[in-house]
This record gives structure tokens, sequence and C-alpha cells, in this order.
């Protein structure tokens, strides 16, 4: 996975000949959390908030630019030998974290771009991102990954919408 220092305007990916919907609505978009082991990263001891967290899930239910194949965590020490995929499980859905991206647009519409890994650096490697994200998160609009699974899975989103009225 590419390294992007935080706050960076984000071109990872941008392919003319794919078209990127999520580019062409927010070319503003700034890079969160595309972190690397060769890169110091800030962190914290302190757990986030975890009303926030769960925004972030619910953020995380509905990635953009889903990608072939998956990635494993480069700051993990080791990779899992069987090839098993970073995933986790809230209630009875499961949500894999190694294939696609975050998109979190705050009220204002700034909008943030991370690697779908964002929840897995936060809770298990400490990542702290800055405080402008964690303000966009508490404020944020529906995702546009949100708006278009909307359309093709409405099950889906009334699941991510049970989750982010249950954070408040």
């Amino acid at each position: 996975m590419a390294y992007f220092e935080d706050l960076t305007l984000y071109t990872y990916e941008q392919n003319p000949v794919w078209g990127d919907e999520i580019t062409q609505a927010y070319p503003e978009a700034l890079n969160i959390g595309w972190l690397d082991q060769e890169q110091p990263f800030p962190t914290s001891t302190e757990p986030p908030d975890p009303l926030l967290l769960r925004r972030l899930l619910a953020h995380t239910a509905h990635p953009v630019r889903l990608m072939l194949g998956f990635h494993q965590c480069h700051l993990c020490p080791h990779a899992p030998e069987d090839g098993a995929r970073l995933r986790i499980r809230i209630g009875d859905r499961e949500l894999f974290l190694d294939n696609g991206e975050v998109l979190v647009v705050g009220r204002e519409g700034q909008a943030f771009r991370a690697p779908i890994m964002l929840y897995h650096y936060i809770t298990v490697h400490y990542y702290r991102p800055p405080e402008i994200f964690w303000e966009a998160l508490r404020e944020s609009v529906p995702s546009a990954g949100e708006q278009v699974e909307a359309a093709a899975h409405p099950q889906r989103l009334a699941w991510a919408e049970r989750l982010l009225q249950s954070v408040g």
C-alpha cells in the first residue's frame, strides 16, 4: 500500500480510464491514515471516543474504491500464515478491513479518504489521526459509498443508519 502524509491532497490511483466518481465529487479530499512502517506516525495511548469509533465503523461498512485482491497489514509483526483476511465482526455482519477506502465528509464539505484499514490502525497500532479528521467524523454526512449502496442494497444502508443512530 502507498504512503501519503496526513492532510495532503489525495492523489492515489487516480486513473482517468476507470473514471473515479469519488475524486470528481471531492477533488480536494485529504489523505488520512496511509501509513508505512518506514515512516513515523502519530500515536496515542488514550483510547479514542467509542462513539467516534462506531461512526468510523459505519463508514467502513460502506467502502469506496474496492480493489481486486486484498492487503495484509504491513505494521503487524507477521502476516497470518494461512492468508487470512483482516476482518471484524459486528453483530451478524463481518467487515473486511483489507480492500478499499473509507470516505468521510464533514458538514462543511471537507472530504477525507483513508485506507479501509483505518479502524485497525487506530485500535491495534494506536495511530492517532489529526483532530480535524475526528471533527469531520463527528459531523459526517452519509458517504458516497453509502449513497451508492443505498440504491443497490437498501437493507445494508438501514444497518449503517441504525448503527449511526445508536451512537447519537
